[in-house]
């Protein structure tokens, strides 16, 4: 039921009510990396039934590394400032809460510049990325009765980012009602209607040109869920999501899954779900002379390439099975393993194109401009692809003071092309090889005598082909210490294994590549 672009995963935040975080939280950190930060918090009673917080967070990131250890110069800045007020009585539920920040970002920017007399690949690292936005969001749960449950969520987004490339002013409407109803002691249906409209202002477009520079989207959606307990043993659970978005069209996303418990500890599950994702306003509108060199005899030397969009572009779609099985071994281990296969249909790729800038001449397949040329590619619902994986992960508390989680990943990606011409190929090869096929977790937390804390992480990452990344293994350490009952001492030391690496890279979005540093810094919390 989460809707369009819930494809790969999805992140789901859950936050404490106002009546959880009473009284002061103080919490002052700097170190190498994290070159300051802090966060202050008070939460406080307005009457016996609504109580509120409020909070203000600052923080400074030092740049990451360029490949020869040079400072990128991508410092990262944010300043947020919040609040929220719940209030409760017998039957209802409110929630007003919202948000403003600020701040800016220096990311190295990897550009064409034509303007020359021969076209050079330009880094620009002084070019200053400010954004600033708020939200609002307001909730009402009602009561109905003991088998009835209502509630109406409303949000207010705005979101302003002036780049070097192109200045965005985004505004987002949501609005979303939901109703909960128990039918039957087995059965509980859950429906709802949504809308969300957002309005888009783009300005100032260097190095892109966008033809609509004030999009505007309109999304319609509704959902029903009925969930079935056909025994004591077997659950059964299916939904279906319609979705109506201005630039694609109407969606229909069906979800099936079921749930049989073999004894009281054990759970089997199995699902079939449908999922979509809407192209975004780059890949229906934008065009860009990417700083790409295409490399080959049979085209010209300063030959680049040139990306646009495609305002006809349809949703990709995603067709997932899984089965996962999770179990306690005994008291104090457990077990989850999960297995997948996904179905993608209508990726979008590169395709042909004969789009060229008006300073060129479409001959032979490239943009000819004298001193330089453009090789045109469009995009298009041209490619599908497969993955399937398994994962498996444990959470054993060895001791009461000791407790250990560990997770292990296989992931295997094939794409076929719909056409065989060297973009669609191209972008075969890119699918295929952008996600790790293993990765692994193992995380050690330990209560330690004396009032200390002591936690690990080491992750393993495979290589990543079409980043250019290799694999890696990196290690994070928290040790602290509780000074007093309401003030805590904390060092923590992160990607301890490397002085530094690329994790990733790409040359689509013009952002040049950095390295992750290894850091640590202090904290010192106090709350009361």
């Amino acid at each position: 039921l989460w809707g369009a672009n819930a494809v790969n995963g999805v992140i789901n935040i859950i936050t404490k009510t106002a009546a959880a975080t009473q009284g002061t939280l103080l919490t002052v950190r700097g170190g190498n990396k994290e070159k300051g930060g802090g966060h202050f918090r008070h939460g406080g009673q307005l009457n016996d039934q609504a109580y509120y917080r409020v909070y203000y967070k600052s923080f400074l990131k030092d740049g990451f590394a360029n490949s020869d250890g040079s400072d990128a110069a991508d410092d990262w800045k944010i300043d947020r400032f919040g609040f929220r007020v719940d209030w409760q009585a017998a039957q209802d539920e409110v929630t007003l809460q919202g948000d403003v920040y600020t701040g800016s970002t220096r990311p190295p920017l990897r550009l064409l510049d034509t303007t020359q007399s021969t076209p050079v690949i330009v880094t620009l690292t002084d070019q200053p990325r400010e954004q600033q936005g708020g939200n609002v969001i307001a909730r009402w749960h009602k009561k109905i009765s003991d088998v009835s449950e209502f509630s109406l969520k409303a949000f207010y987004d705005r979101y302003e980012s002036n780049d070097y490339r192109i200045n965005t002013l985004r505004d987002t409407v949501d609005l979303e009602m939901q109703h909960r109803y128990q039918l039957r002691d087995n059965q509980e249906l859950i429906w709802g209607l949504g809308y969300r409209t957002t309005w888009y202002d783009l300005s100032d477009m260097n190095y892109v040109v966008v033809q609509n520079s004030r999009p505007h989207e309109e999304l319609y959606s509704g959902f029903l869920q009925d969930e079935i307990r056909l025994t004591a043993d077997w659950h059964v659970t299916l939904s279906a999501r319609l979705e109506h978005h201005t630039a694609t069209g109407s969606e229909f996303q069906p979800n099936a899954r079921i749930a049989w418990s073999p004894d009281s500890v054990s759970t089997v599950w199995a699902s079939v779900s449908k999922a979509v994702r809407t192209p975004a306003i780059t890949e229906r509108d934008f065009t860009v002379n990417t700083a790409i060199p295409v490399n080959s005899p049979l085209l010209p030397a300063n030959t680049f390439q040139r990306i646009t969009g495609n305002p006809a572009i349809k949703s990709e779609q995603l067709t997932a099975f899984e089965l996962g099985y999770r179990r306690p071994i005994n008291a104090s281990l457990s077990v989850d393993v999960a297995t997948f296969v996904n179905q993608y249909h209508n990726l979008v790729s590169l395709t042909q194109s004969s789009n060229c800038p008006a300073n060129t001449v479409f001959n032979s397949g490239i943009c000819a401009a004298g001193a330089y040329s453009l090789l045109p590619a469009g995009l298009t619902n041209g490619l599908d692809a497969k993955t399937y994986g398994v994962e498996l992960a444990t959470d054993w508390e060895a001791t009461h003071w000791w407790r250990l989680k560990a997770d292990v990943a296989f992931l295997q990606v094939d794409a076929t092309s719909h056409q065989n011409q060297p973009f669609s190929k191209q972008t075969e090869a890119l699918v295929e090889g952008l996600s790790a096929q293993y990765t692994a977790n193992l995380r050690s937390m330990m209560n330690l005598p004396n009032q200390w804390f002591l936690a690990t992480w080491v992750r393993y990452m495979d290589n990543n082909r079409s980043a250019g990344a290799s694999a890696y293994t990196s290690l994070n350490v928290k040790a602290s210490h509780q000074l007093a009952p309401d003030l805590e001492l904390a060092i923590v030391g992160q990607n301890l294994f490397d002085r530094q690496r690329l994790e990733f890279n790409e040359q689509f979005t013009g952002l040049a590549a950095t390295e992750v540093q290894e850091s640590w810094y202090a904290q010192i919390q106090w709350q009361f």
